[in-house]
């Protein structure tokens, strides 16, 4: 039992380890300072920039935030009308596939009973083995095993505010820095700093 959980951990270890490695890594900076006491001081306000460029995305952000909810009280009651249309078509077809589905599962009954029968009939009118009585061609190749009813899916979602909020500020609001940190990076080497990524 504990050589089993072992290796369960293991495995998930080394899983983690595969997905990090495989993951894109975000690149790494080493700032070297300038080495005039006018430099530290230029780096100084590249940093207090920083903060700033940080602060504007972060209202922009959340103003984005609350036109994506006023968007999506205006889509709302659309989506669920749509989903009111999707939600009776899907029923219709889940009735429609549970239905063929018994009529597939009688015929392939009645297709094993019917092969069945024609092989005991073989061999009480012929005195055949079973193996000699079997047909050519394979049980599995006929009409009603190549003909199961394809399944409709998941029963479609019910939209609310919340999830149609979080849909168009996917799309729309975006919360990245890398605007300010290419700025800050830029900056520094301006003010006689030295940037290298590793």
């Amino acid at each position: 039992m504990r050589l089993m959980r072992f290796k369960a951990v293991w495995l998930a270890a080394m899983a983690g380890l595969v997905l990090t490695a495989c993951a894109p890594q975000k690149p790494r900076y080493e700032f070297v300072p300038p080495a005039s006491a006018g430099g530290m001081a230029c780096v100084q306000q590249c940093t207090t920039q920083q903060q700033q460029c940080g602060q504007r995305i972060t209202l922009q952000h959340n103003q984005c935030l609350v036109r994506a909810r006023q968007q999506a009280v205006t889509e709302l009651p659309g989506r669920l009308a749509a989903y009111e249309k999707n939600i009776v078509a899907w029923e219709a077809a889940m009735r429609r596939y549970e239905r063929d589905m018994d009529l597939y599962e009688l015929q392939r009954r009645h297709s094993r009973i019917m092969h069945e029968l024609s092989v005991e009939r073989c061999r009480e009118r012929e005195g055949k083995g079973k193996r000699d009585c079997r047909p050519s061609r394979p049980l599995s190749s006929g009409l009603f095993f190549s003909d199961r009813p394809v399944y409709p899916g998941k029963a479609p979602r019910r939209p609310t505010l919340q999830n149609v909020q979080a849909e168009i500020a996917a799309g729309q609001c975006s919360k990245s820095t890398e605007v300010c940190e290419n700025t800050y990076r830029q900056c520094y080497t301006g003010c006689g700093g030295t940037v290298k990524q590793y």
